[in-house]
């Protein structure tokens, strides 16, 4: 591409040029040609028109066209020797003033030609389309002859003009071909530059290097193709390191349990430890973390490639929500923590898939008791917002700091890293309740003060 792209442009650019100097040369000369062949006979027509009264005073003083040659050579001065033709001709132009390329033909009343300043025609009959060029004499009411003024066959000051023009158009099309070539040549190197930087920059990406980035040139299409390239760049970045991160995460959680688990098996089997109920009870509690988190995997990829399925029927939000909060109560007296359901409003119906909603609060509340101290509070508030139902979970607990308030939904983010997993959760409560929220159409939220507590909150539409 980094030739053959252009060679190509150029190739267009030079093939364009030479079309549109070729047509536009083409198209100058035909206008020249056919505007000087109507100045000719323009000019011609002027000229039968002067020479037509003289004519007529000739004949109506004569009474006839004898001696119309000696009259003109009479009153001409004498030129060189030679044919007739060439001097009368140059004779009678220099006395009438006809243009160097006209020629001069007279015919009395019948149609005899009486004088030809080329000599061709005397002695002839004028034929029809000559006839119908002429300029008829009129002396005293009738017809006494006929005047044609026209072109010479010798209308070589025709074409030296022509050739003149000629060569003005042809050195104007050389000189801005010549230019429209220095202009795309310029233009090419522009439009293909930015689009080298971009293969350059892909290659590396392709590679493994998502770190590259390319200037946008302008505010064209290039330049908003350099945009959206390094939007993608920093997406396909931020997803490696979201995947190195996240498979990091995922080693160091499975590593705890199955080192307990291990552990435990090889004190049972060496004979260190007693292979009682208690010893076992414990592996077991591993197997169920364990468990735990690869079923929240396997929902959160789920739900991130939106292969999910979802039972949506239709449901009264309230009652789910009071159902939640009653499975919660037992844990949460247990904790000394008080729930409270506050302000559920009527007309809360939504069409979702209750056991997923039910998932949804179920994190939530669990994310809320691990936050809460002894002696704290949880509410949960259903109100009808603008764009449909709203749910929050508001806690007591000590809050969460604003630089990490953003990241609480990624997989695998504790606010608290001082928590171990057994009693922190996996890590990906918060973030499977996002993604199950927004599969329904949905959004979340959270705010937090420090000090006072973190309110989480999501709205399903109608």
């Amino acid at each position: 591409m980094r030739s053959s792209l252009y060679i190509k442009l150029m190739a267009a650019f030079v093939l364009v040029v030479l079309s549109g100097t070729i047509l536009t040369a083409f198209l100058a000369n035909r206008t020249a040609t056919g505007e000087l062949d109507v100045f000719v006979s323009h000019a011609a027509d002027r000229q039968a028109r002067r020479i037509a009264p003289i004519l007529n005073t000739y004949y109506s003083r004569v009474g006839s066209w004898e001696g119309v040659s000696e009259f003109f050579s009479r009153r001409l001065p004498e030129g060189p020797p030679g044919p007739r033709g060439s001097q009368g001709a140059a004779r009678l132009r220099a006395r009438i003033g006809i243009l160097a390329d006209h020629r001069v033909i007279l015919a009395d009343q019948e149609r005899m030609v009486i004088f030809d300043s080329m000599d061709v025609l005397e002695g002839k009959i004028l034929d029809a389309p000559l006839i119908d060029s002429s300029q008829p004499l009129v002396v005293n009411g009738g017809t006494a002859g006929f005047l044609v003024v026209g072109r010479t066959e010798d209308n070589s000051l025709e074409r030296a003009f022509l050739s003149r023009v000629n060569r003005g158009i042809l050195l104007a099309a050389l000189g801005a071909g010549a230019l429209a070539l220095v202009v795309a040549a310029v233009l090419a190197r522009q439009l293909v530059s930015p689009l080298r930087r971009l293969t350059g920059a892909a290659q590396g990406i392709a590679s493994g290097d998502f770190s590259q980035r390319v200037e946008p040139s302008g505010e064209d299409e290039i330049g908003q193709l350099a945009k959206t390239f390094n939007d993608m760049a920093s997406k396909l970045q931020a997803g490696e390191e979201l995947r190195r991160r996240m498979i990091a995460d995922i080693a160091h959680e499975l590593r705890n349990p199955l080192s307990t688990m291990q552990g435990n098996l090889e004190g049972m089997i060496d004979g260190v430890l007693p292979m009682d109920t208690s010893q076992v009870a414990t592996v077991y509690d591993q197997t169920v973390l364990l468990s735990r988190l690869v079923e929240d995997l396997r929902t959160l990829s789920l739900a991130q490639a939106r292969e999910l399925r979802l039972e949506l029927e239709a449901a009264d939000l309230g009652e789910l929500v009071r159902g939640v909060v009653e499975d919660f109560r037992p844990l949460a007296d247990g904790r000394n923590v008080t729930i409270e359901v506050r302000a559920i409003e009527e007309h809360s119906d939504v069409r979702i898939d209750s056991l997923r909603i039910s998932q949804v609060l179920a994190n939530l509340l669990s994310n809320a008791l691990r936050h809460t101290p002894e002696g704290g509070r949880i509410e949960i508030g259903i109100t009808n917002g603008v764009p449909g139902v709203e749910v929050s979970v508001t806690d007591s607990g000590s809050g969460i700091g604003s630089d990490e308030l953003p990241h609480v939904f990624e997989r695998f983010y504790r606010a608290d890293q001082s928590r171990t997993r057994s009693g922190g959760g996996s890590g990906l409560g918060l973030a499977i309740a996002k993604e199950l929220v927004e599969s329904h159409g949905g959004r979340i939220w959270a705010y937090s003060t420090l000090g006072q507590g973190s309110t989480f909150a999501f709205s399903l539409p109608r």
